[in-house]
């Protein structure tokens, strides 16, 4: 059993199930499309046996990581920050960001010295309509943004953003080979999905 929230990570498990269906020795593969943050407590209680997670602060889990890729700040066309071609996070250091439910780590805040001040979301969906109305800004994955144009969000370079990151979790009494040969074809098709250019997360 195999979860993942949507996007880029659902995207690289098709990319695993594809592999896992190639190969006539290889386990069925049974997969659970979870929301934010689910994943970890998923794997916790038993309801998967493995995950594929973004930015992971636990120690109770093994991980591996799988991918990294840069950020981006979302903010509303109109703010004064969108005039600039690249951003700091300096720069956002003041400006009001989302409160996600579950809340986030600091990696998905992209600076842990950051005030969480603004809306509650509790999915990409709101948080970009948060951004388009001028609530919240925001440092998103590149990836993210790349498949979500639309002219009521600009994004800025944000080079000293923390990396967004993408592991697979699992727990740490896990002896099943079925598990291991999951987590070394996902850091395969990550590996062969970065070198074609597609981002991770």
């Amino acid at each position: 059993m195999v979860t993942a929230k949507p996007g880029v990570a659902t995207e690289l498990l098709h990319r695993i199930h594809e592999r896992f269906r190639a190969e006539p020795d290889a386990p069925d593969l049974h997969i659970v499309v979870s929301g934010f943050g689910e994943q970890a407590d998923m794997v916790r209680d038993g309801r998967a046996d493995v995950a594929i997670a973004a930015c992971f602060d636990g120690h109770d889990l093994d991980t591996e990581l799988l991918a990294t890729e840069p950020r981006v700040a979302a903010l509303t066309p109109a703010h004064e920050l969108a005039a600039r071609d690249v951003l700091t996070t300096a720069d956002l250091i003041d400006e009001p960001a989302p409160r996600w439910s579950p809340p986030a780590t600091d990696h998905l805040l992209g600076d842990p010295a950051r005030p969480v001040d603004g809306p509650v979301v509790r999915d990409t969906a709101q948080l970009l309509e948060v951004v388009a109305l001028g609530q919240a800004t925001a440092l998103v994955p590149v990836s993210l943004a790349a498949r979500n144009i639309r002219p009521d969000v600009a994004y800025r370079p944000v080079p000293d953003a923390a990396p967004y990151r993408t592991l697979a979790l699992w727990p740490t009494d896990s002896r099943s080979p079925d598990v291991s040969r999951f987590v070394r074809t996902a850091h395969t098709c990550a590996t062969d999905q970065a070198s074609n250019g597609i981002h991770a997360s």
